[in-house]
């Protein structure tokens, strides 16, 4: 629809953009590009069909500019809610891995104190010698449960 518009446009003599000025001169009303002398300069506003095709078209390029516009804006924000979701999936996974972390460590802890317990039991010759060789395998196999746990 624009290209015929734009033919038109092309095809007809243009004065839009010069300034004319209606002086009176001696009684005589003139037109002329210059200010008038004597100071009296009446606007003269623009009729030409050349003028009225080219104010459509600028109204349609500025539809078109506010379209595209909106379409950019809604484009940024589909991009920016991406983003935060993305940001947000990130968090959580770095705050389960912690939480894993952290209950790992318990484990480990619970298991090095287990150890601890049966080796002081060992050494205070509780049980025999049969009961300080098995405290100290079980304190092994704790503090190895411990170990795999970090």
């Amino acid at each position: 629809m624009l290209k015929p518009l734009l033919i038109i446009a092309l095809a007809i003599p243009t004065i839009a953009n010069a300034d004319v000025f209606k002086c009176d001169i001696n009684g005589k009303t003139v037109y002329q590009q210059a200010p008038c002398a004597n100071g009296k300069t009446v606007d003269i506003q623009e009729t030409s069909a050349s003028s009225a095709i080219q104010r459509q078209i600028d109204a349609q390029q500025t539809r078109n500019n506010r379209a595209e516009l909106h379409d950019m804006a809604n484009e940024i924000e589909r991009r920016n809610e991406a983003a935060a979701r993305a940001q947000l999936q990130i968090i959580a996974a770095q705050n389960r891995a912690e939480y894993r972390q952290q209950i790992r460590q318990g484990y480990a802890d619970q298991y090095q104190r287990r150890a601890d317990e049966l080796r002081h039991d060992a050494m205070r010759s509780v049980g025999g010698a049969y009961g300080r060789a098995w405290r100290n395998s079980l304190a092994d196999d704790y503090e190895k449960m411990a170990r795999q746990q970090r």
